[in-house]
């Protein structure tokens, strides 16, 4: 009983003794924390632009890290300290003449100039005189089922869109050359036969003889030369009679009728030329186009300064451990104290452990050696 008051007057002193310890060096950590320090650095840019109230926080960022300390963007001041006045950069586009807006290209909303893209800005009708003048004009005309290639017409009416008015005119031009000819062969070639004194006994075809009794088909290459046609273009499959004789004014007819094939021609023909345009009133597009990046007017330097802030007090919470850490170096004394304090306090609690378990063993011990003296009474 007596031992453990000591210890507890033992533990009293020790806890004091670290309370105050403690306590002096929580009050002055606190009172480091508590305080707040704040530290701050600037950053400054200059910038040009034609808007003088352009917001400048776009060219920093919101935090900037310096020496492990990360600081925050507290204000941003602008002052100006150039201002001039600069000329806009133009390019001018004149459009080709024209009579009907309607069938023309309307101006683009931008144009390539030296490698610069121009904005449209703005667009203005001018009337114009559009002079007679010469255009070269070309038209291809498919022409089919022709049997001979000379038959392809010399001249041709032409549709002619004039370049400068958008006009549309017909004029009268010739043959250029025939660009593409295809040939095929056709069931449409026919031709009539009448044979004259048919009750003869042969009639003549041309300078050749032909029997009544023979087959007109026989005759084929005969009845082409006498007709004139080439034999490459032209091919009688069949000669059909047109019914019985008959006699007309004293004389005996009889008709026949021939079938073949013919070589025709589908081609396309290309005509045109030089032609005159007929001159006109009409009208040009005037277009006045501006570099977006230098539009004129005043441009202005403007210096922008951002304060960037760091503060200790919103860090103490974080950095408490480090900061006792700090304490404890720079007060060597207080901290071998606390720490003889803290060895001190270990080694009682052990004592009393072991103290207390001495005690419970003995009483254990005790109340054995009583039970066996009953049993033996």
């Amino acid at each position: 009983m007596r031992k453990n008051k000591t210890y507890q007057q033992l533990f009293t002193i020790l806890g004091l003794t670290a309370s105050l310890l403690l306590g002096s060096g929580y009050q002055t950590l606190a009172s480091n924390t508590n305080q707040p320090q704040m530290e701050s650095l600037t950053k400054e840019i200059e910038f040009q632009t034609t808007d003088k109230d352009e917001d400048a926080s776009k060219y920093f960022t919101s935090s900037i890290t310096e020496n492990d300390k990360i600081f925050h963007i507290a204000d941003i001041s602008t002052e100006i300290v150039n201002t001039q006045t600069t000329e806009a950069e133009y390019a001018i586009y004149d459009s080709p003449a024209f009579i009907d807006e309607t069938i023309v290209e309307k101006p683009k909303d931008t144009i390539e100039r030296d490698g610069i893209t121009y904005q449209l800005k703005s667009t203005e009708k001018i009337s114009k005189r559009i002079e007679e003048r010469i255009q070269h004009v070309e038209t291809e005309i498919e022409i089919k089922d022709l049997e001979w290639l000379d038959e392809v017409p010399r001249t041709r009416e032409i549709d002619i869109t004039d370049n400068s008015t958008g006009q549309l005119i017909t004029a009268e031009m010739p043959l250029i050359k025939i660009k593409t000819d295809t040939e095929k062969w056709v069931d449409t070639f026919t031709f009539p036969i009448t044979i004259t004194d048919y009750d003869a006994d042969y009639f003549m075809l041309g300078n050749s003889k032909v029997s009544k009794t023979d087959s007109l088909l026989d005759y084929k290459e005969e009845f082409l030369d006498y007709l004139g046609l080439p034999s490459d273009k032209y091919k009688i499959s069949s000669i059909e009679w047109n019914g019985e004789s008959y006699t007309k004014n004293g004389t005996e007819y009889r008709s026949a009728t021939a079938y073949g094939q013919k070589l025709i021609h589908d081609v396309v023909a290309v005509y045109g030329g030089e032609a005159t345009m007929p001159a006109a009133d009409g009208m040009y597009y005037h277009c006045t186009y501006i570099n977006p990046d230098k539009p004129g007017g005043s441009l202005y330097t403007i210096k922008a300064t951002a304060t960037y802030t760091y503060s200790v007090a919103d860090n103490a919470g974080n950095n408490f451990i480090e900061n006792l850490m700090e304490w404890l170096k720079a007060n060597p004394i207080a901290a071998f104290g606390i720490g003889t304090v803290i060895i001190i306090g270990f080694i009682l609690i052990i004592l009393l452990i072991l103290s207390n378990k001495k005690k419970k063993e003995e009483k254990e011990k005790i109340e054995i050696v009583d039970i066996d003296k009953n049993k033996e009474g």
